[in-house]
């Protein structure tokens, strides 16, 4: 599991991880991007463009993810995701409470005006 982010502005960053989010990608990538908000009350974005398999522990950190920004009054969506990540996350229903967009200018256009 690798992770890039950029801080588009001061009010939203993107995560991209790329690899499997299995129970160990999950833990790493949880683990990089609390290092990395330290924090920071501020709109998320997960770029699924490089990930290749999700895992109920990945699931968890979109839904913790989810919680966390909606507490702090801030927005959380995610972007293209593979046809077997939309699948697994429509099947557990999480399109019916994260935005998920099928590209990354669409995704940060709605979180810009949010």
């Amino acid at each position: 599991m690798s992770l890039n982010y950029v801080f588009v502005n001061d009010t939203l960053v993107v995560f991209k991880p790329k690899g499997r989010m299995d129970m160990v990608g999950a833990r790493e990538f949880e683990t990089s991007m609390n290092i990395t908000l330290r924090n920071k009350k501020i709109n998320i974005l997960f770029d699924l463009t490089d990930v290749e398999y999700v895992s109920s522990s990945f699931l968890r950190v979109i839904i913790t993810t989810n919680r966390i920004t909606r507490e702090h009054d801030k927005e959380f969506a995610i972007c293209n995701p593979n046809d077997f990540c939309k699948k697994v996350m429509e099947l557990v229903r999480i399109d019916k409470v994260v935005n998920i967009y099928e590209n990354t200018d669409e995704a940060i256009t709605y979180l810009n005006y949010k």
